[in-house]
């Protein structure tokens, strides 16, 4: 989508009040500026750093922090494999872990799926829709 309609539907989002949320495509994320929230996986989020981040808590939030601010985004949810994902708002940070089930068919990842889960603060309480993943993958 063109920067020009990405941009025009975040201003109608917003100018009612909706919750922009991203699965960014590209490298060009300066046409989801404004966006409440961007869900880059660790592939993508690394695209458009100059140097390629390590899949570690610290590493990520600081590349969140440089990519909301360049970006103007308001959060961002990494997803990041087996690691689980990173939300990072500002003045706000949670790591949510995954845990592996082996099951005859596929290994699945399961965040965990309480809105009432310590981790989920009043913040992202709105976002729980969002927060509540399954990744199915094949056992190898």
């Amino acid at each position: 989508m063109h920067r020009r309609n990405c941009q025009k539907i975040i201003a109608a989002c917003k100018a009612h009040h909706v919750p922009v949320i991203v699965d960014p495509k590209g490298t060009n994320w300066m046409k989801y500026a404004g966006a409440d929230y961007i869900t880059p996986n660790l592939k993508e989020i690394n695209a458009v750093l100059p140097d390629p981040i390590r899949n570690e808590d610290a590493p990520v939030e600081q590349a969140a922090h440089d990519v909301m601010k360049r970006f103007h985004l308001g959060s961002i949810i990494v997803t990041r494999s087996e690691a689980g994902l990173s939300l990072i708002c500002e003045g706000e940070i949670k790591h949510i872990p995954t845990k592996a089930q082996e099951s005859s068919t596929s290994q699945v990842l399961v965040i965990p799926s309480s809105p009432s889960s310590p981790w989920v603060s009043p913040v992202v309480s709105h976002l729980w829709p969002v927060l509540t993943l399954q990744i199915s993958l094949p056992v190898s």
